[in-house]
């Protein structure tokens, strides 16, 4: 097996009992305080959040974390390290599209309404905490998306080079 190889799996298993071990002793069954779930009040609406899609977040936070600092560590010149995180980026970015989707729901700005009859008053709303929390997702989505354009530029150039590199040998 080549050593890169063996090197990123190693890599990934390490990553996956140590967020397996955060999970557990944070959030799942092993909690002192021992809660499966979370409960969130928005607008006197109650969702429950199960303890999974924290375990699917806190997996592609620290994935995304380790293989961004490890293509910047080798400056794009690993291939292994590259295709995996381009794949925990897209990955990253549908789930930050579904937290902006959620946030520009619940989201109320700033606003003047003059109702039908012009002779009423202007009715002011004021915006709540998602309406100020609402471009921050936004910001990062596309700091996001120009890391995946320079990644899968870099591959591709590192890529299409090995190729070149090999015709030359033949």
């Amino acid at each position: 097996m080549n050593t890169t190889l063996r090197k990123e799996i190693i890599w990934f298993a390490i990553c996956l009992i140590l967020i397996l071990l955060v999970y557990y002793f944070n959030i799942g069954s092993l909690n002192i305080f021992a809660e499966s779930f979370l409960d969130i009040n928005v607008h006197d609406t109650y969702f429950v959040v199960p303890s999974f899609q924290f375990l699917i977040l806190l997996t592609l936070f620290v994935f995304f974390d380790v293989y961004l600092i490890r293509s910047f560590f080798y400056r794009f010149k690993n291939v292994i390290v590259n295709y995996i995180s381009l794949t925990i980026n897209l990955f990253m970015i549908v789930a930050l599209s579904y937290l902006i989707s959620f946030v520009f729901s619940n989201a109320v700005f700033d606003s003047t309404t003059i109702y039908p009859p012009l002779s009423a008053d202007n009715v002011v709303t004021n915006e709540n905490i998602f309406g100020r929390f609402f471009y921050v997702p936004v910001v990062l989505q596309v700091c996001l998306v120009s890391i995946q354009t320079i990644l899968a530029f870099k591959t591709g150039v590192l890529i299409q080079n090995k190729k070149y590199e090999s015709s030359l040998h033949k």
